[in-house]
Parts: C-alpha cells; structure tokens; sequence
C-alpha cells in the first residue's frame, strides 16, 4: 500500500496560478500526480524528437539555396541535394556527410569541400540543439509545490463544548476542546525539535513540506520591562524581546495576488517577575479544618474581573513531587481585566503566563537566573544521626516562579511602507485595509478584498500562537531544563535558561502558525465530527474559499510550468505546420520549378528514373 503523505489528498490538481513565481502568465502551474506527469514530460521529450525531423525538413528545404541552380555544376552539388532531400533526420544527414569523402566519385573543389563542411556543421548543431531540447523538457517541472483544493471538510474546527478559564466545564464532551489544543501544541513542538534550527531530534519528519522550513526572528536583550517596576525581579530594563520582523504571507504559504508585499509582525515581550502580589489568600489548619499542621494551600489571582470569574491558581505546597509542576494561563485583552501590576503602556496586547512551582527538585548548584532563582540549601537527615548525606543540594528561592509575557501582532504592507498599530493576538476584527493596499486603489474593489482576505487568513490562525499555548496543558514536558532532570535532581541548567525555555516556546508558537494555515486543508485525523464543528462553516463561511489558497510541497504530485509547457506545444506545432512549406510553394507558378525538382530527387523518383520505370 502506498504511502499518503500529509496533505496530500487536499492537493489540487489542474491549472492555477502560483503568484510566488509570478502573475496569470509567468506564475500559471499545472499540478498532477507524479505518474501522470511522468507521462506528460515523456509525452513532451516525444514531441520534441518529432519536431526536430519537421524542423530539418524545413531547414533541408533551406540548404538547397547554396547550391544555387536548379542544374548543379559539380558533382558534390548533386550530391549534396540527393543527401539533403533523402535524409529526414539530421542523425541521418550528419552520417552520409562524413561518409561522402569515401563515397563521392567525382572532383571536389575548395569551394564544394566547404559548402560540405558548413553543411556538416549545420547538421550536428540541430541535432545537438533538439537532443538538448529534449533534455531540458525536464525543466518545466518548477518542483512540488502545489495549491490546496476547497475540501468538504476544510476550514478550522472546534468543539462544540468549551472548557472555560474558570476550569468549569460545559460538558462532559469538552474533552474534544482539550485534545484539538494539546495535540497542535504537541505538533507544533514536534515539528520546532525536528526542523527548525534549535531542535533537538534527528529530522525524522518532512520538513519540506511547508513553504517556510522555518521563521526566524530577532532578539531584544534588557529591555524596559512592560509591566509594573515593583514586579519586575530585575529592574526596570529586564525584560526579553523576541521580534519576528517583517514575515511575508507567501513565506506561511498563503497563495495570494499580493502575498509577497504583504507581512505580518509577531512580538512577546517576557520578564520573570514576582508571585507575591498576586498572593489574594492562605489556607492552613487555623481556617482550613482539612488540613494539618504545616499544611497550607496558596491562591494566586491575576485578573479584577472577567466573565463572571477571574483568572486564579491554586498550588499546596506540603506534598512535594520529584518535578516540577507547569502551568501557564493566557489572559486575553477582550476577556479580562489584568491585575493593575500586570497593565502596560505599550497599547493593546494578550498576556502570557507560565508559572513554575520547583519546589521538589533538587539542585546540584546555585543559580542566579530569574526564573531558576537557586539559592537555598537543603539538608538529609539519615536515621537519628544529624548528618548530611550525598553531595550539597540546593533549591528554590521562591515558591512560584512566574514569566509574563506581553503579546501583540502587527500587519504591514511594503506598497504603503506602513504597518496598522500593535495589536492582540487573538482579536479578530474588521480593520480598514486601505493604508496597506496598492495606491489608487478603491476600498471594497477587487484589490482591497484580496489585500484584506489574505490578512484574515493570518488573523484566523495567529490567535492560538501565544506563549501560554505554546505551553499548554502538557506541564513538565513543556520544559527544556526536564532534559537534564533525572528522579527530581536538575543536574544542570545552561546559561540564561529563562530565555532558554522562552526561545523554544516562541518558537512553537511561530510554528503553529505555519501549522495552522496548512492544517486548514483538511479537518484533524481522528477527529469525532459528532462532536465537533466547522467554525468557518458555521460562523464565518465566507473564509471557506480561503481554504484554496494555501501553498505546500506534496511528495506525491508534481507542478509544472503552465507556459512552458505552451511553449513547447506552440513551437513543436509550429515546426509541424511548417514542415508542409512545400505544398503551399508548389501552389505558385515561381516556386513550382523549384518543387518539381524537389520532388525529382526523391529516392524512388531517382530509382524509376534509373530503371526508366514510371510509377502507376
């Protein structure tokens, strides 16, 4: 059973535009499936070792003007028409060529020995000329990158139940809500540990499949950190910025008329900054009849109000685990009102959270990072001796450890030079197009819509890319230092390892966006559709014809040049007709001598003229 590649049963086969290689002329493909497109360019490499025989007819037609005379003077003249009218391909024609210095029985002057030569040399580059030809018919094949087709099940889907921020849950089925999250994240980090430049796997899967292998992105060291100075650990100029830059549409594989002058800019701005002001409560025995001596439960509030809830953690921190506990929350801009020491100045913006509790594991050393923040000896007690036993363990300083990061995107357009203003992440609203489309043009024409459509396809899928997602529900796992954990001992931790972690999520989340607008082609394998919907289908249907114009490679189809392959049917047919030039110059009372001598020193004319033979 053959293999089926990702994508592959959404690829379109037919014409279409690839507008990364140009417009409707330049840009025009023609996708099928790799059989039938090695039948084309053999089909095409045929046509064109036919062509060459039409094409030195015409040119054998040609050469009988050096020869000038209807009645040749010499014998090699003679010799040289009976060749050049007998001999169909150039192959054949080259041959008797270098063979009539051995044949010819006649005198042969230094004029007829160059007109052979030229002759000669005539032949073998046609022939060289077709025979390359024919080679380089192979080079209308521009590679695998293909379009996707509107499938019946394209779009994105969701649950039909939620699981809210509160951990309420609107249904027993809410569990699809969970499993469609976890598993782009676990995607997403798949794909970043095989293909992109800071992975750590072997490239097992097909990095190729996807137009971008990656996107890059900038870093910004000490930055002002965006929330209130009091909770940033380490001042005022602490934070970390990581900038995509500029990343055009074509590069997610958005095929569009205007992709390549069309961006979008992605940007999180992180600090490690302090659990304690965002303590809102304490449990213990005193108030807390269930619980024991020393035992304590912590609440952690970051948000005023929302939905009728906030946005809390709870952690008890009298049972200590082997590991570290992960988790992290997103607090989105049209839900929730930050905390006051989570505001920011820098405009509209999503909130990332990613909040560690280390407190059982042990460490082999002190570490001065702000998030891995190791200072605290710990002491081993064997039996009712007083004594510490193995090496010097160290742990945390601080019971939560928490990264904010504040999230925001941006379009911009390389006709107008202007980008809009900062926006949240996950805020899919109308926007006026107008300062990012081509001049002159006018708001709701042709151009605007496909400058505001090819936006929409980036707003729809970079909502789920925040760094919380990033982390997602998979605690421990999510985290780059687990790799040198070992039965709760860290047994080492690399420098700046805050950043470390936040590289690698920023990372997830640029390729979940890549991820997101490919998987858009089709619906999620194994999904249970009783229990899930099409939201483009149900809510925004007009997104459904976005779902053609997405660009990947498929391992399994073939694209070729559209006006290549034009070419080279125009020029083999013209070189056909032309082939018959001698019919339509027979047809004239000038060009009739000529034709009749043509037709003289055909071969079999030759023969009944040797044996005075006429034909039937």
């Amino acid at each position: 059973m053959s293999q089926q590649y990702a994508g592959s049963n959404a690829a379109y086969v037919g014409f279409w535009t690839d507008y990364d290689r140009g417009g409707i002329v330049t840009g025009a493909s023609l996708t099928l499936r790799n059989r039938d497109a090695a039948i084309l360019l053999a089909f095409l490499a045929v046509l064109v070792g036919l062509s060459a025989n039409r094409s030195w007819k015409i040119w054998r037609l040609t050469l009988l003007a050096p020869f000038r005379g209807l009645q040749p003077r010499t014998m090699r003249k003679k010799e040289l028409q009976i060749i050049f009218r007998n001999s169909e391909t150039t192959g054949a024609t080259l041959l008797s060529l270098l063979m009539l210095p051995f044949t010819s029985q006649g005198p042969v002057n230094g004029g007829d020995r160059l007109k052979t030569i030229f002759a000669a040399i005539l032949a073998l580059g046609h022939m060289l000329c077709f025979l390359a030809a024919g080679i380089l018919t192979s080079q209308v094949v521009v590679g695998r990158e293909v379009t996707s087709r509107i499938t019946p099940t394209c779009g994105q889907w969701i649950s039909k139940y939620s699981v809210l921020e509160s951990g309420l849950i609107s249904s027993p089925d809410a569990y699809v809500e969970t499993e469609l999250r976890t598993n782009r994240t676990i995607d997403a980090d798949n794909y970043v540990r095989n293909c992109y430049p800071q992975g750590v796997s072997r490239d097992m899967l097909q990095c190729g499949t996807l137009m971008s292998r990656y996107l890059t992105f900038k870093e910004n060291h000490n930055v002002e950190c965006p929330f209130a100075a009091e909770i940033c650990k380490n001042g005022t100029n602490s934070a970390f910025e990581m900038d995509t830059g500029e990343i055009s549409l074509s590069d997610l594989g958005i095929n569009s008329k205007y992709s390549k002058q069309l961006s979008f800019r992605k940007r999180s701005v992180c600090a490690s900054i302090f659990s304690s002001p965002f303590n809102t409560g304490i449990s213990n025995s005193s108030n807390n009849p269930s619980l024991g001596p020393g035992e304590r439960i912590l609440q952690y509030t970051f948000t005023t109000s929302g939905l009728g809830f906030n946005i809390s953690r709870v952690y008890r921190f009298d049972n200590y685990s082997s590991g570290y506990q992960l988790d992290s929350a997103e607090i989105l801009s049209s839900t929730f009102n930050r905390s006051t020491p989570l505001l920011t100045h820098r405009g509209k913006s999503d909130l990332s959270l990613v909040i560690m509790n280390g407190m059982g594991v042990q460490f082999l050393q002190t570490y001065d990072d702000p998030w891995f923040s190791i200072h605290q000896p710990l002491s081993y007690i064997s039996g009712s001796e007083a004594e510490k036993i193995g090496p010097a363990l160290f742990g945390v300083d601080y019971i939560l450890n928490i990264l904010a990061c504040d999230e925001q995107v941006q379009l911009c357009s390389a006709f107008s030079n202007q980008c809009t203003e900062w926006r949240p992440l996950t805020v899919i609203e109308e926007f006026d197009a107008m300062p990012l489309v081509k001049p002159n043009v006018k708001k709701y024409s042709k151009e605007y819509n496909e400058t505001y459509s090819a936006f929409q396809i980036v707003l729809h899928n970079v909502d789920s890319s925040s760094i919380a997602n990033s982390v997602g529900n998979r605690g421990v796992a999510a985290l780059q230092a687990a790799r040198y954990l070992l039965q709760g001992v860290q047994f080492r931790l690399q420098e700046e390892q805050w950043k470390v972690e936040l590289r690698y999520w920023f990372s997830v989340s640029l390729a979940r966006i890549q991820m997101e607008i490919f998987n858009m082609i089709e619906k999620p394998p194994g999904l249970n559709e009783t229990k899930a919907e099409n939201f483009w289908q149900t809510q925004v249907p007009g997104m459904l014809e976005y779902c053609g114009r997405v660009k990947f490679r498929s391992s399994d189809h073939t694209s070729m040049s559209a006006l290549g392959i034009g070419l080279i049917l125009a020029l083999s047919i013209l070189l056909m007709m032309g082939s018959y030039v001698d019919l339509i110059i027979g047809r004239f009372r000038w060009g009739k001598p000529f034709i009749h001598k043509w037709d003289g020193m055909q071969s079999l004319a030759l023969f009944y003229e040797l044996e005075r033979i006429k034909p039937e």
